[in-house]
C-alpha cells in the first residue's frame, strides 16, 4: 500500500502523471494488480456522503454512506468481487471528460433501490451546506455493484458506501494500492515501486511506501483489539487451567476415600478390571452431568457477552468442543489413577484403610 502525496500542478498534468505511475508499477514483476482510493479500509480517515436517487421521490436526507474516490482495478486489487456490473474503466480513471458513473455496495443498493435493479439507474449526491460542488450533484449512472467492506474496526453492521471515478474526482492525495503475487519479496518490491514513482517524477513527495499488514499494526485501536483478546485469552486458559487442577484433586480425593470399598470387592471376588471399570463409568457418569450443566451456563453467560464485547460470538463452536473435552479428560486420568493404584493392593492391607 503506497501513500504518494502529488505536487499541486493542474489536475489535467497531474492526472497523465499519476497514469504514468500507474503503468509503471503495473509493468513490475510479481505485481498483478494496483488500483487508487482516497482511503484505505481500516485507515485513518473515511470520508462520508448522502446519495439520492434521481428516478424517484426519496428522503430529502438520501442514504449516507462512506464516499471513495477509487480508479480502475480497485476492487480486484483488494480481492472484494464485483457483484453485478463493472469496475471503472481506464478511461474513467484518467480523464476528467469521461461519463459520469458511479460503483455502490450492497448496502447501499439495497437501501436505495430495493428490489429494482440498481445497474443503469441514475443517482446524484445530496447538496448540503458545506458538503459537496453544485458540480458533483449532476446524475451519476451506476455501473456496477460491489461486495460490501466494513471500513470501521468496530462497526458491528456494514456501511453503505460509494465509489466515483478518480478522472472526474481528482485529489492531490491519494493511495496507491498494489497486490503482488506469494513469490515477490515484500522489500524487494516496495524498493522497486518506491525507484519507479520516482522515475516519473523526481520531485514526487511519497509520504509511505509499507505493507497494507504493517500500516494496520500502527493502528491504536487494532492494537487495542489485539491486546484485549489475549489478555482474555490468557485468563481464559488459566481459568481452564485452574478447573483441571480442581477436578483433578477431588476426583482423586473420592476414589482414594472409596480405598476400603474397593477392597472388599476384591476380597469378595471381584476382578481388578470390573472394579475399574465400574470407577471409570461412575466417574464418567458424575463428569457428563456437570459438563450438562456447565455448557447452557456458559452459553448464557457467552450471550451476554456478546451484547456487551465487540464482535464476540455467543457460541464458538471451538472452545465449547475443546474445554469440556480437556475437563472429560481430566476427570478420567483423575478417576483412572486412583482406582487402578487401589486395585493394585491387597484386599487385606485395603480392609485395613479409614
Amino acid at each position: 500500500m503506497i501513500r504518494p502525496r502529488l505536487p499541486p500542478t493542474a489536475s489535467r498534468i497531474a492526472i497523465s502523471r499519476r497514469r504514468a505511475a500507474l503503468e509503471r508499477v503495473r509493468r513490475i514483476p510479481g505485481v498483478e494488480a494496483v488500483g487508487i482510493a482516497s482511503s484505505v479500509p481500516f485507515g485513518e480517515f473515511h470520508e462520508g456522503e448522502a446519495v439520492e436517487r434521481v428516478s424517484a421521490a426519496t428522503d430529502a436526507r438520501g442514504i449516507s454512506g462512506t464516499y471513495r474516490i477509487i480508479g480502475s482495478d480497485y476492487f480486484r486489487t483488494l480481492s472484494l468481487p464485483m457483484v453485478r456490473g463493472r469496475e471503472f474503466s481506464a478511461v474513467e480513471e484518467g480523464s476528467d471528460q469521461a461519463p459520469r458513473v458511479a460503483i455502490m455496495d450492497e448496502a447501499l443498493a439495497r437501501r436505495l433501490f430495493g428490489s429494482d435493479d440498481p445497474l443503469g439507474q441514475m443517482i446524484r449526491f445530496v447538496e448540503r451546506p458545506g458538503g459537496m460542488t453544485k458540480a458533483d450533484h449532476t446524475p451519476m449512472e451506476v455501473v456496477g455493484i460491489a461486495a460490501p467492506i466494513r471500513d470501521e474496526l468496530f462497526d458491528r453492521e456494514v456501511r453503505p458506501s460509494i465509489y466515483v471515478p478518480s478522472g472526474r474526482n481528482y485529489r492531490s492525495t491519494t493511495h496507491m494500492h498494489v497486490r503482488v503475487t506469494s513469490q515477490a519479496g515484500q522489500a524487494a518490491i516496495l524498493d522497486t515501486i518506491r525507484r519507479e514513482l520516482r522515475a516519473v517524477d523526481e520531485r514526487l513527495p511519497i509520504v509511505q511506501v509499507t505493507t497494507m499488514q504493517a500500516f494496520h499494526d500502527r493502528s491504536l485501536g487494532l492494537w487495542a483489539v489485539r491486546a484485549g483478546g489475549r489478555m482474555l485469552l490468557l485468563f481464559g486458559v488459566l481459568a481452564l487451567l485452574l478447573a483441571v487442577v480442581g477436578l483433578y484433586g477431588v476426583k482423586s480425593y473420592v476414589v482414594a476415600q472409596r480405598t476400603r470399598e474397593i477392597g472388599i470387592r476384591m476380597a469378595l471376588g471381584a476382578r481388578p478390571g470390573e472394579v475399574l471399570g465400574m470407577m471409570l463409568r461412575e466417574g464418567a457418569a458424575l463428569s457428563a452431568v456437570g459438563v450438562a450443566i456447565g455448557l447452557p451456563l456458559a452459553a448464557l453467560l457467552g450471550r451476554a457477552l456478546s451484547s456487551m464485547l465487540f464482535d464476540v460470538k455467543p457460541l464458538d463452536p471451538v472452545v465449547f468442543t475443546l474445554a469440556p473435552a480437556v475437563l472429560g479428560l481430566a476427570a478420567f486420568v483423575a478417576t483412572w489413577i486412583p482406582a487402578r493404584r487401589a486395585t493394585r493392593v491387597n484386599p487385606v492391607t485395603a480392609l485395613r484403610a479409614d
